[in-house]
């Protein structure tokens, strides 16, 4: 965890890259080196990526005061819409035959 003094005294971090990690992971990043977060979610319809971090406002490798706040969005499962089955055709009425003249 590098840490280092500012111009006056206060405290500075480098943000980790959280990118790709689960959003835990990404709260746990941020809380052990001294900086808050904010996170907003962003819908998906792969499960697999449920949870995961897909982006982060501040550049990792940037360096911040401790205590400054870095935004992430992280993917939250949204079950797809079934689309809905085509309707069943109804077979028509037959069409009367007209009687032959007799």
């Amino acid at each position: 965890m590098a840490r280092r003094s500012g111009r006056h005294g206060r405290r500075k971090v480098i943000v980790p890259n959280v990118v790709g990690t689960s959003r835990t992971a990404a709260r746990g990043s941020f809380t052990t080196i001294g900086l808050d977060y904010s996170e907003s979610s962003t819908s998906t319809s792969d499960i697999s990526l449920s949870e995961i971090t897909q982006s982060q406002s501040v550049v990792s490798g940037q360096t911040v005061l401790i205590g400054s706040t870095v935004p992430f969005v992280y993917y939250s499962y949204a079950a797809p819409t079934p689309v809905p089955a085509a309707p069943t055709p109804v077979p028509a009425a037959p069409t009367p035959v007209p009687a032959a003249p007799t």
